[in-house]
């Protein structure tokens, strides 16, 4: 067998070098209540309240629930409403200005024992700890819920009318198992 000897060299590309440039850029203002401006929300909010206070979009309330066992969502609870009444910023953090009506976000938090769902100790450390497996639902799919979490089966509307729910609330779900670490660890 015989070798080709010939061999084609590709000339490397020539690229021209980019021309760059910078310039600073002022923050924009933002605009709060009452179209008082500043560039910094974390002092616009504490000084002004949001932008939608006294319009139709302001939300009075925020409504809060908790998923967690009885202890966890019970640490939530403390948690949320040292957060409403405000928190001391240091060196690091600016301060949070809080959720009350007359304070920060202008709204109240409410944390109403119908939008808990407990559940065991035994489930949190079975979420907490234990890879979740792939397991087959009744159709054959393949679902990631850790065990005792088989996910609920979808229900049509009109076998269970949904509970009234004015479209003016905003809703907060949390998980509770990581505000009762952080709450511990106080």
């Amino acid at each position: 067998m015989m070798k080709n000897s010939s061999s084609t060299k590709i000339a490397p590309l020539q690229l021209t070098r980019p021309r760059t440039s910078t310039e600073w850029v002022e923050e924009p203002n933002l605009v709060f209540a009452d179209g008082m401006l500043n560039p910094d929300p974390k002092v616009g909010i504490p000084l002004y309240g949001p932008r939608s206070l006294d319009t139709g979009r302001h939300k009075r309330e925020v409504h809060v629930g908790f998923i967690g066992t009885a202890e966890s969502v019970e640490n939530g609870r403390r948690f949320f409403a040292e957060l409403a009444e405000g928190v001391d910023g240091n060196e690091e953090h600016p301060p949070f200005p809080g959720c009350k009506a007359d304070l920060g976000f202008r709204c109240d938090l409410l944390m109403d024992s119908n939008a808990v769902a407990l559940i065991t100790r035994q489930e949190s450390l079975q979420r907490a700890l234990l890879p979740a497996p792939r397991r087959p639902d009744r159709r054959g799919r393949r679902s990631s819920a850790p065990p005792g979490f088989a996910p609920r089966r979808p229900t049509q509307r009109h076998q269970r009318p949904a509970p009234h729910r004015p479209a003016h609330r905003r809703r907060i779900a949390c998980l509770c198992d990581t505000i009762h670490l952080l709450y511990r660890g106080r």
